[in-house]
């Protein structure tokens, strides 16, 4: 297994202080597949991601709002919300 901190955002603010702090190092995931993909395709001796970034926790970006003239869906937004 390739070692890496994980730390974990509660707020957009927070994920954007942390990533102005350590933003060089740092993989952001939410949820984890391609993370998991990703470490399993390092070679030996490779470097993988100093720090991983778990930003499920930020519901600042999760969900669809419509205004009435715009609608946004958020980043963190899963497929079954959008698709009912």
């Amino acid at each position: 297994m390739i070692p890496f901190n994980l730390e974990r955002a509660e707020s957009l603010e927070q994920a954007l202080e942390f990533l102005d702090r350590d933003g060089t190092e740092v993989k952001i995931i939410a949820g984890g597949t391609d993370l998991m993909v990703e470490l399993r395709e390092i070679s030996p001796g490779e470097k993988g991601p100093g720090t991983v970034l778990d930003i499920t926790p930020i519901d600042e970006i999760r969900g669809i709002k419509d205004d009435g003239s715009t609608i946004t869906v958020g980043a963190l937004t899963p497929h079954r919300e959008i698709s009912s």
